[in-house]
């Protein structure tokens, strides 16, 4: 069973947006007071997924910045109703 089939059990009667082709990214859902949950994915994750997927199709201009630029504009910019999926950017601790 995959994660998009996890929660789609656990948030029965919920309708859920899922982005194609970026399921190894998800973490969760997202809920808040007020507002209907929402499926999350690791905003970096869905970087390095795009910037692989640009050279194993040969694009040798999707680099790095290309697939953040492509993403931020094409994936976040995008409002799909209230289900939106959200996206968790991680924090790393300066351990020194």
């Amino acid at each position: 069973m995959s994660i998009r089939d996890d929660i789609q059990d656990q948030f029965a009667g919920t309708e859920l947006i899922f982005y194609d082709g970026f399921d190894d990214c998800i973490v969760g859902v997202t809920v808040r007071f007020g507002m209907e949950p929402s499926v999350c994915y690791d905003y970096h994750a869905c970087i390095l997924s795009l910037a692989r997927r640009g050279r194993e199709s040969d694009d040798d201009e999707l680099d790095l910045d290309a697939a953040e630029e492509f993403f931020d504009f094409n994936v976040i910019g995008g409002w799909v109703g209230d289900h939106t999926p959200t996206f968790l950017v991680a924090v790393e601790e300066d351990i020194m």
